[in-house]
This record gives C-alpha cells, structure tokens and sequence, in this order.
C-alpha cells in the first residue's frame, strides 16, 4: 500500500495507535509474562483489514522477534471443525523464517488433534450404529460435535448453527438441532472413561478431551510455543522434543473477522487459551478485527480478560470531504462521485470497488453490485442467500411481512436469522429492517440480475 492511499483513507490516528502498541510490545522485555488485546472494530467493508495490513508493512522491522500467526475467515471449510481451525491456522505447520522449513514446531498439540480426530472416529461410529436415530439426526449430531468438542458450549440457535449445517438444509437441519445434542450429551464415547484404549497415557489425554477438550488443548498449545520463544536448560525435558526458533521470543496473534472466526472458537480462545497466555513466560500481543469490539462481540472478554484489553479502536467510514475526494480522484465527476458518497455511506470497500470498476460504466456497474452481494452473503447458508434479496423489499422485517412476502416459509425460522445477523440488520433502526445501504445495494445487484420485473 503506498503513502498516497494511506493519506486517502483518512486514518493516521487509527494507523499511529496501533504502530503504538506494536512497538511498545516490540521493545518490551519478552521475559516478562503478559497479555496485551487491541480490538479493532467497525461495520463491513470499513477498512480493518486494509488498515492492519498498512500497520504490518510498516512495522515489519518491529516484528523481527516476534512469532506472528493469523487467523481470518477466510477458509469456509475451516470454519466448520474446530480441530481443522486451530490444527491449520493456529498451529501451522509452515513457520515463516528464521523457523526451520518442513519443521513441525507444535508436537504437542498435534499429538492432542490426532487423539481429538480419534474421539470423533468414536463419536461418529456410536451415532451411525444407534439404529434408533434418524438420518437427519446424526448428521446434525456428528455436524455438531465437529464444530465444538466442548458439548456444552453448542448453542441451539444464531448464526453458527446455521453455519454449521450449510449445505443440509433440504432436510431443514435447524429442527434437529435439539434432539442432536441430546444424542451427545448421552454418547458412551463421551462420558466412558474406559474407552478402547488401555495405555495409560493414552487414557489420560482422551479422558482430558473428553470432558475439558479446551483446557487440554491449550495446555499443549502454551507449551509448544514455550517451547519456540524461551530459553531451555538442559535439564527441560521439553527441549529434547521441540525445537526453538533463534531470535523469536514473543507471539503476536491476529484474529481478522472475530465474529466468523469466533463462532468455532471463541469460547477456546477467551476462557481457555488467553487466560494461559497472560501467564506465560513471554509476552503476547493479540488483535482482533471485528464488526462489534471485543466486549460487544462476547461478554466473556469482560469477565476473563478486562484487564488485558488496552485499546478498543473504533473505525467510522470516509467523512464526506475524504469519500469525495477519493473518487474524483478516481475519475468521477464531483456531483457523481456525492451521489455516490452517499449511497455507499463512506465505506471504503464499496468506494474502492467503485474506483477500481470505474473504466466500464456498464460492465462495471454489474461486477460492482455482484461483488458486493458475494462479500454480504458470504458466511450465509443457501436458505438465508434465499431469504435476504426478498427481506430487502420490505420497511419493516416481521412475521407479518414474512408470511406474505414468503409464504412457503415458516416466518419465525427467517426472523430468528434477521434477529441474530447484524451485517445486514439496521442495529440503529427502531424496527427490524435491512440497512439503508445494503438494501440499496443488494435491490440494484437483484434489478441488474432479473430485470425490473
């Protein structure tokens, strides 16, 4: 990113906090245990990504001690398992240097996923021999526990139910949601300490997952990363199968996307893995990125880890002035570029889509509306793809409206989605009702697409 489009988005006090708090964490003692969380919010397509993106290739020199791992959404499939989430993106295989290439840097961990991947063998093969469950029920149940190993914390509805069970909806899944943890709270795979295996370490860890699958894997974790960023005597027995990484010895962990990433393991990250962090022997600094701060996204940060947010940043959209500017530098007349200022609400997403479009009007203008659509609906399942373009026709979203506009579809099933998705709820409005812009947005991609019929 160059120092012409920085200027242009208008965010130099946002961009100097965070290089604030990167380099406070970079010249502090990395010995001295501690926890520090940035939280970086603000509405779709307001810039997070583009902004912490601006901050790293400005602070690289910063982080040359520093082990850094992110995590974002953008693997769907990841974010299905909670297994594959942490095995892939928070423990990795591939390091960046100085790590060694082809080195497993988390054996311990890895150790605990495989038992975790055996305890799903055995979850699944005890749900596919109960002749007295349903189809439908199984799937969901076998669905479910992929995507929380802590039973207890699946909720039966929102948003990541409904991630979950993408794909099945044709047997309308959501209904069978509530049978399917009863499935698992009762499995003998779960609750039998004997199990299949008789050596006693073994026994041991599938014990762990089976009752505190968290505890137990970020236990491993914590001490993997030990491992890599301190300094071992001979005398540690860890030193003789882990390896450390020379001139690393802090970890700066990135969450992009907190509300997708967070549905599979926020709970993980916020009563298990941070809290072990902050008292570890080195230093950590962790942001996250996310429509709502960290304490609006999940209460538990308050509860667990008040004490370790430092700064809770708050991204708003392009004031008229900088929103202006910026297209008339891409090309658009000053009335049209207001026009267009307005309708977009000053968010940078849109803006840059209209800039980088802008040789084409007409080729553009259909590109433009079905990229927006695309980054809207992304995290939606095909039901609520289904649901939304309709819900955007009406001012006010309620059963009423719903039975009319819909009326093959249970109503209270689409108000239970609205209710629960803030990305394109009006969370302002005194009633339910889609976002002025993103209704305007999505209605324009729906005229382009069926015409005005």
């Amino acid at each position: 990113m160059n120092t012409e489009e920085k200027t242009l988005i208008g965010r130099d006090s946002e961009l100097d906090q965070l290089k604030q708090h990167i380099g406070k964490f970079s010249a502090g003692n990395a010995q001295v245990s501690g926890l520090q969380i940035v939280s970086v919010s603000g509405s779709g397509g307001v810039g997070k990504t583009f902004l912490l993106d601006a901050v790293l290739d400005e602070t690289r020199e910063m982080l040359k001690e520093a082990l850094v791992i992110k995590l974002d959404a953008s693997n769907e499939h990841l974010l299905k398992e909670f297994t594959l989430i942490v095995d892939q993106m928070l423990a990795p295989m591939e390091l960046p240097a100085p790590a060694k290439a082809r080195h497993d840097y988390f054996p311990a961990s890895r150790k605990l996923f495989r038992r975790q991947l055996e305890l799903i063998g055995m979850v699944e093969t005890e749900i596919s021999n109960n002749k007295e469950l349903s189809d439908q029920v199984k799937n969901v149940a076998k669905a479910l526990y992929r995507l929380s190993p802590a039973v207890k914390y699946i909720p039966k509805y929102g948003p990541l139910i409904a991630g979950t069970l993408k794909g099945m909806e044709s047997a309308k899944a959501e209904e069978y949601v509530e049978p399917a943890l009863k499935v698992l709270t009762s499995l003998k795979a779960l609750n039998d300490d004997g199990g299949f295996f008789t050596n006693p370490l073994t026994k041991r860890r599938l014990t762990a997952l089976r009752h505190s699958p968290y505890e137990a894997i970020a236990d491993a974790y914590v001490s993997d990363l030990s491992a890599m960023l301190e300094s071992y005597q001979g005398k540690d027995f860890l030193s003789f199968t882990h390896s450390p990484i020379k001139g690393m010895n802090r970890l700066m962990l990135i969450v992009d996307d907190y509300e997708a990433v967070g549905r599979v393991i926020g709970k993980f990250m916020v009563e298990s893995l941070l809290p072990k962090l902050k008292n570890a022997k080195f230093s950590t600094l962790v942001i996250f990125l996310g429509r709502d701060s960290v304490y609006e996204a999940d209460k538990d940060f308050a509860h667990h880890l008040a004490g370790n947010i430092a700064e809770l940043i708050r991204l708003e959209p392009f004031s008229e002035s900088e929103g202006v500017k910026y297209l008339i530098g891409a090309g658009y007349a000053e009335t049209e570029a207001l026009d267009w200022y307005r309708k977009a609400r000053g968010l940078p997403f849109i803006l840059r889509l209209l800039a980088e479009n802008r040789t084409d009007e007409e080729k553009q203008s259909a590109v433009f509306y079905k990229r927006f659509y695309e980054r809207t609906t992304r995290w939606m399942s095909s039901d609520q793809k289904n649901w939304v373009l309709p819900v955007c026709y009406l001012d006010n979203v309620n059963e009423d409206t719903l039975r009319i506009l819909l009326p093959d579809v249970d109503p209270t099933r689409i108000m239970d989605w609205f209710e629960n998705d803030a990305s394109v709820r009006d969370v302002k409005a005194g009633e339910y009702t889609v976002t002025p812009y993103i209704r305007h947005m999505l209605l324009e991609y729906n005229r382009r697409k069926v015409g005005e019929a």
